[in-house]
């Protein structure tokens, strides 16, 4: 597969980009179908997100054909399982997680920016990402 890293980028910038665009149809006072927006949009993000990982690790993410009809190669994504060896990485990201649900219903306001900042940072280490992947996740939109 020729291409892939470019392929890759490409589809990471339009997650990103997909992902900030369903924010602000949400944040729109004059859209009235905010949720409708929001949801197609990051449809969309997740969609190129799991694109990229397929081309990252050379499996084309297609449908193949099988006695069974069409279906996807999903049983092909080597989703990092809870082991031994990252159940810590885990615990401290479900504990965050709670913190932050904590603090949002306590109030709605509460900054939790840097305990997101600590998962994403938990989350680059539990799929093994490397450094420029992580930038290109985290390059602020120009604009």
């Amino acid at each position: 597969m020729r291409g892939d890293a470019n392929i890759v980028k490409q589809l990471l910038q339009k997650a990103k980009d997909s992902a900030l665009l369903a924010v602000e149809f949400y944040n729109k006072p004059a859209v009235s179908f905010k949720s409708e927006g929001y949801i197609t949009m990051m449809c969309i993000a997740w969609n190129s997100l799991f694109h990229a990982y397929f081309f990252k690790h050379r499996i084309k993410p297609y449908y193949r054909k099988s006695e069974k009809g069409k279906r996807p190669q999903f049983e092909k994504i080597p989703l990092p399982p809870i082991s031994q060896s990252n159940d810590s990485i885990v615990n401290q990201i479900e504990a965050l997680v709670d913190k932050i649900l904590a603090a949002k219903k306590q109030n709605p306001q509460a900054d939790t920016g840097e305990w997101e900042k600590e998962i994403d940072r938990m989350v680059y280490r539990l799929y093994d990402l490397t450094e420029e992947e992580v930038k290109i996740i985290e390059e602020k939109p120009q604009g």
